[in-house]
């Protein structure tokens, strides 16, 4: 590899000859460390009581974080938050938060009985109120379908206080002109209510 070199550097440049080192080169580039900001990062006022997760036991004073990242199981946040400065009220809401679990599917809630009665009383609601009539439908036409929506209702205190199961259609799938002509909801105005 010839490198050009000036005359200060090589000498016999100017006789149009280029010396050569034939010794291997030992300088090596070590790459550079990143540079990290030193402005000081402060989060914003409403997220300084914000806790990420919910634990069902309180943890012990000193832990150490012992993540796995590695082995593909999910870590815990309890090992890096730090619950002592809650009131024994507010731990027992955040652990009450992870006892139960709002069911996705309609085969998961059939499994549980107090879903079950949730579904119950939504259906016997709907009847009660005459929310449909049962017709035949058309052989051109396609009737909308409906799907469960599961909400565990809580006090104060996180206490449940009811397991609330909802019926919805899925309106999304209506085309405007065949399905319907016009839409009306009816809400009533802060004005009008005295």
């Amino acid at each position: 590899i010839s490198v050009p070199q000036s005359e200060e550097q090589n000498p016999s440049a100017k006789d149009g000859l280029l010396l050569v080192s034939s010794s291997p080169s030992t300088k090596t580039t070590s790459p550079k460390p990143l540079h990290r900001s030193e402005r000081p990062h402060t989060l914003p006022n409403y997220l300084k009581d914000f806790v990420c997760n919910t634990v069902a036991v309180r943890p012990p004073r000193s832990t150490s974080p012992t993540p796995s990242f590695s082995s593909g199981k999910s870590t815990s946040l309890e090992h890096y938050l730090s619950y002592s400065k809650f009131t024994n009220r507010h731990f027992a809401y955040t652990a009450a938060l992870d006892s139960d679990v709002e069911p996705r599917s309609y085969k998961e809630a059939f499994k549980d009985p107090r879903w079950h009665a949730a579904m119950l009383e939504e259906i016997r609601a709907l009847e009660l109120n005459k929310t449909w009539t049962i017709d035949r439908v058309p052989s051109d036409k396609k009737p909308i379908g409906c799907k469960w929506v599961f909400k565990i209702k809580r006090n104060a205190d996180g206490s449940v206080e009811r397991f609330k199961a909802r019926l919805v259609a899925k309106g999304f799938t209506q085309v405007e002109g065949v399905d319907f002509n016009e839409t009306f909801a009816p809400v009533a105005k802060l004005v009008t209510v005295r």
